[in-house]
């Protein structure tokens, strides 16, 4: 690779070193017409794992920071530590497709309004995922709290006509597995909000973007697999996905929201967090981890409850 570095990848690792290992083999498989760097930031301890990669590949560099203090925290190292004139934050549990890269970089440096642009995200079964959305408001929040028409309201999104026709179309936010943003455009913004320790920090980021009056993308030609919350699968893993999940939604909503709203939100979460306690002993899928959902259901209703601070 030549000087000139056409993409900066930042891939921050906790505890996904094999998936991250994939990851990087992907990119090098199907990345073959611009350069790019892969920046590393560690959140675990890990780096003998990657030691072979990164003593044969030179385009390859890693940072262990001292501390876990989130993903938002790690990116905006990693993005203090890139030279590409567009950076791309990837996950560690994508897999790249052929040329899925090269196009998100076509597009970006290609139009001028672009602030922040996502490819699909897919499941190795080519089914598509929740990968985008609104900005968060009252009628997605009372449909979340109480688990209704969910379901209905994403597949409703993955299946608009764009995506069927391939076509690019704006968004409000993208999953933070892949987005891409010119390095010009991230500077004019204060990154990640480093408060945000885990969920959020993505929805936050693209809205800082939209509201210097740049627009969000999906470009649907590009694909990427994506093996879902590969940090956060064991029944630990679980209880830090629960509450992070809706400690940073207060956060979110406190920074971007009225009183009255946040409250509602509160009552909402409250009360559709007790209706599944209750619904609990007739659900069958739960039957052999009941006390574990019923811990978890607690603890966010503690949060909601303002009980239950940061861990």
């Amino acid at each position: 690779m030549n000087n000139l570095v056409n993409i900066s990848i930042i891939i921050v690792n906790y505890h996904t070193a094999e998936y991250l290992t994939n990851c990087i083999r992907s990119i090098t498989l199907n990345t073959q017409t611009i350069n790019y760097e892969i920046i590393i930031v560690d959140n675990s301890d890990e780096k003998e794992k990657f030691e072979p990669l990164l003593s044969e590949n030179d385009y390859i560099s890693y940072i262990k920071l001292e501390s876990n203090r989130g993903f938002g925290y790690a990116c905006n190292r990693g993005v203090d530590n890139s030279s590409g004139e567009v950076i791309l934050f990837l996950n560690p549990d994508i897999i790249v497709t052929r040329n899925s890269i090269e196009t998100l970089y076509k597009f970006i440096t290609n139009i001028g309004d672009v602030g922040f642009v996502t490819g699909m995200l897919t499941n190795d079964d080519g089914e598509t995922q929740y990968f985008y959305n609104y900005f968060p408001d009252i009628s997605w929040e009372l449909k979340e709290a109480f688990g209704l028409f969910v379901g209905k309201t994403i597949n409703k999104l993955n299946n608009i006509k764009a995506i069927k026709d391939k076509t690019p179309f704006l968004i409000d936010w993208a999953h933070g597995a892949c987005l891409m943003i010119k390095s010009e455009i991230f500077k004019l913004i204060p990154g990640f909000d480093e408060n945000i320790f885990l969920y959020y920090e993505d929805v936050d980021i693209q809205k800082q973007v939209l509201d210097l009056k740049y627009k969000n993308y999906c470009q649907p030609v590009s694909q990427f697999i994506h093996y879902e919350r590969s940090s956060v699968r064991s029944k630990e893993g679980m209880r830090i996905y629960y509450f992070y999940m809706h400690y940073s939604k207060l956060y979110y909503m406190k920074k971007y929201h009225p009183l009255w709203k946040r409250t509602l939100i509160r009552i909402s979460y409250i009360l559709g967090f007790s209706s599944k306690i209750v619904l609990l002993a007739f659900r069958e899928k739960y039957a052999a981890e009941r006390m574990t959902m019923l811990t978890l259901y607690l603890m966010v209703i503690a949060v909601y409850l303002n009980l239950k601070k940061s861990e």
